[in-house]
């Protein structure tokens, strides 16, 4: 790495020091409370003024969401006849490279925050819903380590990585205590959130700035299909390439805010 992006690390760092040194040294460790499923302790205290019914409504319609969603990003992505036309690339040094292995990421990722959700649902969030959890955060992992190589997984360290990931957080997941370890699970999340969303941020300002410096017909996406594709109806085209990105850049930031809230309000029902 060059010295600014050393010395952007160790700004960072200290700034992050500094806000950590800022909060009080003793602190009341709050009681936790336990699912109403298992009575396992959870990673929260217990909720002032929560309304159980409305609390599984929003439960159950991000389930069916996620679950519906989910499912036809799956099918859509890992779709062999899918029409050139429905192809679209990443841009880098006149480069352009299919984005069908970070669409299918996404789909993946929308599956698997489908399955911690029923996981939070049944076991609320703690230990043993971690474990789902942490597939949640391995699929962000993986679409950051596959946006850094260009869209491509390069080498077997790309699955080494993941393995460690998950290793290593799920041990101190079991080895810490409460509040640590819910304070380890939710740093280390909120870490890859906001990773995530300035990385979509990224693609989308740097596709943009590409598309709209380079001839149409530079550009594989801008092409017209060789073959009409009889599923063509099925992908119907809602809006240009790339704007379809900015879906990804406004759903990370919703998720990154509700993150923080949840762990500043940790008693809230609001949160």
């Amino acid at each position: 790495m060059s010295c600014k992006s050393w010395f952007s690390i160790v700004v960072i760092s200290l700034l992050l020091v500094c806000i950590l040194l800022s909060f009080p040294r003793e602190f009341v460790v709050p009681k936790q409370a336990r699912s109403r499923w298992t009575g396992y302790l959870a990673w929260h205290p217990e909720i002032i003024d929560f309304d159980q019914q409305k609390g599984d409504s929003f439960t159950l319609l991000s389930i069916t969401l996620m679950g519906v969603f989910g499912y036809l990003c799956i099918k859509w992505t890992y779709n062999d006849n899918l029409s050139t036309k429905h192809v679209s690339y990443f841009y880098k040094n006149g480069v352009s490279i299919p984005t069908t292995l970070f669409n299918q990421l996404i789909s993946m990722y929308i599956f698997m925050t489908f399955i911690a959700a029923i996981a939070y649902f049944i076991l609320d969030v703690g230990k043993i819903w971690s474990v789902w959890g942490l597939l949640h955060n391995m699929l962000e992992i993986a679409i950051l380590l596959v946006l850094h190589n260009n869209g491509k997984i390069k080498n077997n360290w790309f699955f080494v990585w993941m393995g460690l990931y998950v290793i290593v957080t799920a041990v101190f997941n079991i080895w810490l205590d409460w509040p640590n370890d819910g304070i380890y699970f939710k740093i280390q999340g909120l870490c890859t959130d906001w990773a995530v969303w300035l990385q979509f941020t990224r693609v989308y300002l740097t596709t943009r700035k590409y598309l709209g410096s380079e001839p149409s017909a530079q550009i594989p996406f801008a092409l017209p299909p060789a073959v009409n594709n009889p599923n063509d109806e099925f992908y119907p085209q809602i809006v240009e390439h790339p704007h379809q990105l900015l879906l990804l850049v406004l759903g990370s930031f919703i998720h990154v805010i509700g993150n923080i809230a949840n762990s500043v309000w940790i008693d809230s029902a609001a949160a």
